[in-house]
């Protein structure tokens, strides 16, 4: 079973724009999917429970079912960083407890596990707990999602050494223009990023406000 990671080089950069593209790029490929978003906040009461919208877009192209439960065991309401909403909440966040839903979704024997991060790579889960710790323990493989937006040579940059720094493998990056009008000099900043990055550039998504509704596994090619 593979599982891939999928982390932005800061909010907003894209990764539930990537996380659909990766999803449908193995479904093209006639694998069995599923996927987790661990840590949510900014969610929305749908009258049984809290909801994210990142979740909800994932489990729409993933291949197999599962309850709701399973892809985002903790989503909180308030916009706010996760650790801080889980404990207003008065919920404890610990690698055993993300563990112990991985393995839920592990054991629906899956071809593949496609995981969203929250926020940047950094992410405190609690005061003992960052999200690099559950990336390792899951044995995934890193995509990392860069937002081309002013900044994103450094951030893309320093992102990856830092994920490297947390001894997870990183299997590549992926543009994405998360606004409609490009960054100015957009290519020459791709080109800036293919010659300082230490992984392979495994595609590039440009904006589109109808994303929710495109094939965009065509758009990034991921080693078998």
């Amino acid at each position: 079973m593979k599982v891939y990671f999928i982390t932005g080089t800061d909010t907003d950069a894209g990764k539930t724009v990537v996380t659909q593209a990766v999803l449908q790029h193995l479904a093209d490929k006639g694998l069995k999917t599923l996927a987790m978003k661990p840590v949510a906040s900014g969610c929305e009461w749908d009258g049984e429970r809290w909801i994210n919208s990142d979740a909800v877009n994932a489990r729409r192209h993933m291949t197999l079912e599962c309850d709701y439960s399973l892809t985002n065991p903790y989503a909180f309401e308030p916009a706010i960083a996760p650790h801080i909403a889980a404990e207003e909440a008065g919920v404890s966040l610990s690698l055993e407890g993300l563990l112990k839903h991985f393995k839920q979704l592990a054991d629906l024997n899956p071809d593949a596990i496609v995981v969203e991060g929250a926020g940047g790579w950094l992410l405190p889960l609690s005061e003992q707990l960052m999200m690099p710790e559950f990336v390792k323990a899951i044995n995934a493989e890193v995509i990392l999602t860069v937002g081309m937006k002013l900044g994103c040579l450094n951030h893309a940059m320093l992102t990856e050494q830092a994920i490297f720094s947390s001894s997870v493998p990183v299997l590549g990056w992926i543009t994405n223009q998360p606004t409609v009008e490009p960054m100015a000099r957009l290519e020459q900043n791709v080109t800036t990023l293919k010659h300082r990055m230490a992984t392979a550039h495994l595609g590039s998504i440009a904006f589109d406000a109808d994303w929710k509704q495109l094939a965009l596994g065509s758009r990034i090619q991921l080693p078998d």
